[in-house]
């Protein structure tokens, strides 16, 4: 595996882990909004 692939997967990772405390802060600020949107969110992530 070369270098960059790594550092890209790492990138990822990282960006995968901020958007899921993004959403679970924003989930805890506006539990009823947009439960459609949170559901698509929830499986695009993933």
């Amino acid at each position: 595996m070369s270098k960059e692939k790594h550092q890209e997967l790492n990138c990822s990772l990282i960006l995968n882990i901020i958007g899921c405390t993004v959403i679970n802060l924003y989930e805890k600020a506006c539990p009823t909004a947009l439960p459609g949107r949170k559901m698509k969110i929830r499986k695009g992530g993933v």
